[in-house]
């Protein structure tokens, strides 16, 4: 007799509960993503001690009818997507059919549903995945499903599991998550019976978010927008200055179709813009919602749809850095030569000049490839600039004194020279060479002082 067998269906649907359902806060994060995906207006979330012992979802929306309840709880049943095709324009929440499977397999379930067509609710009732009852009921249009006992049946997994505060919290940040991405809908969660958080809808992102952090906080945070490429991507969302930066990332939240999602190119993006005014370590609280054409998303990447993929990278990234960017410059919170007293003129010593430019200058002329447009300088690189402009002159010898140039910084050229006006005419900077000099600069001074 062979070695290979097939599995029995129950482990089956244990194995694969591990893959969607890992603590009290997965079931919940499932459940209010059904019932956003059918419409409600109104979600409720129950807990009792921190989910561990009971977990009640109920909401007002579409509801599911009689038949449609007995095939929800199967493996791989679904009503959002229909064929393959339908994988490269999800717009839904969930899409893949294993949530409500996943809880029933580890949990003791009951489920009361009515379509709001509906004369009658139906009811069901599941242990481990077994069918106990089923039949009809009273309520009003919407769905309620209660969880209780997770893991009872798979006590490995159960002993992993947290104390009530520990997965109190879970529940709290994946809760704050959905109600960030929907802040037309109310949601409303209770503890043993008493509401811990009540948020009922907002029209806009500050109010849903003074909701939960406070209007204190809020009234911080700055206002952010891209949209030069709408057709494929636009970014809104709120971010706060430098100072107010954590020591970790909770606070940065980002949302993806309406999905709450971890990303890690979005995360460098974030931090790339920040770049110079944090220091390493902290994380500014940013809450971005970056809406981008389903084809070039991937939220098929992992059985809890956390994670994403997105096949233009550099493009999503380049959106978000420009929106902070932007942000952080509409409060003059990046430093700019412009900054200073606009009479002055940033000191650059002779080093940096290129010999192309003393050749034009012979000429008489400057020869340019394209015309100059006035591009903004790279805010890296102004940023670097700026340091050192705001820096106090250094005591230099009468020698280096006479090398000094005063330059008026006009803007970037092919994102390579900077184009600057002196007493004699035009003058171009290898911005990259200028750089080295800079940081050949902080280190002599660091050398100094110790």
């Amino acid at each position: 007799m062979g070695r290979i067998r097939v599995l029995d269906p129950c482990l089956v649907g244990k194995i694969a509960a591990g893959e969607v359902i890992e603590r009290p806060a997965s079931v919940v994060k499932e459940l209010v993503e059904n019932s956003l995906d059918a419409g409600a207006g109104r979600i409720e979330v129950s807990l009792e001690k921190g989910g561990l012992a009971k977990i009640i979802v109920s909401d007002d929306g579409e509801g599911m009818t009689s038949e449609d309840l007995r095939l929800a709880i199967q493996r791989h049943t679904t009503s959002k997507i229909a064929g393959e095709e339908d994988l490269e324009r999800i717009t839904t929440l969930g899409f893949r059919g294993e949530a409500l499977a996943a809880i029933v397999a580890v949990s003791k379930t009951r489920i009361t549903t009515r379509t709001r067509e509906g004369e009658e609710a139906a009811r069901l009732e599941i242990a481990g995945g077994e069918v106990l009852s089923f039949g009809p009921a009273a309520r009003a249009p919407g769905t309620t499903v209660e969880v209780s006992d997770l893991f009872y049946n798979t006590p490995a997994r159960r002993k992993h599991l947290r104390g009530e505060r520990a997965e109190s919290y879970h529940i709290m940040r994946a809760m704050k998550r959905l109600i960030l991405a929907r802040p037309r809908v109310h949601f409303r969660l209770l503890a043993d019976g008493r509401t811990v958080l009540d948020a009922p809808p907002q029209g806009d992102l500050r109010g849903r978010l003074a909701a939960i952090f406070g209007p204190e906080f809020v009234r911080k945070l700055i206002e952010v927008h891209s949209g030069s490429n709408r057709e494929l991507i636009e970014v809104f969302g709120l971010i706060s200055p430098p100072e107010e930066a954590r020591s970790d990332r909770q606070a940065q939240l980002i949302f993806v179709n309406g999905r709450p999602v971890r990303d890690q190119a979005v995360n460098y993006a974030i931090s790339r813009a920040y770049e110079g005014l944090v220091k390493p370590g902290k994380f500014p609280p940013v809450f971005l919602f970056i809406t981008i054409s389903p084809e070039l998303v991937d939220v098929n990447v992992h059985p809890r749809k956390e994670e994403i993929r997105f096949s233009r990278t550099q493009l999503v990234q380049e959106e978000v850095r420009r929106a902070i960017e932007a942000g952080l410059l509409s409060r003059r919170l990046i430093p700019e030569l412009r900054d200073r007293d606009r009479d002055r003129e940033a000191r650059v010593r002779p080093q940096a000049r290129p010999k192309t430019a003393s050749r034009a200058r012979s000429r008489g002329e400057l020869a340019l490839q394209k015309p100059f447009t006035g591009q903004p300088l790279d805010l890296e690189l102004r940023r670097e600039l700026a340091e050192v402009a705001h820096r106090p002159e250094p005591q230099v010898r009468p020698e280096e004194e006479k090398a000094t140039w005063g330059w008026k910084i006009l803007g970037q050229l092919h994102n390579t020279y900077i184009l600057v006006q002196t007493e004699e005419g035009l003058e171009l900077i290898d911005q990259h060479a200028a750089h080295e000099q800079i940081l050949y600069e902080k280190f002599l001074a660091q050398l100094g002082e110790g």
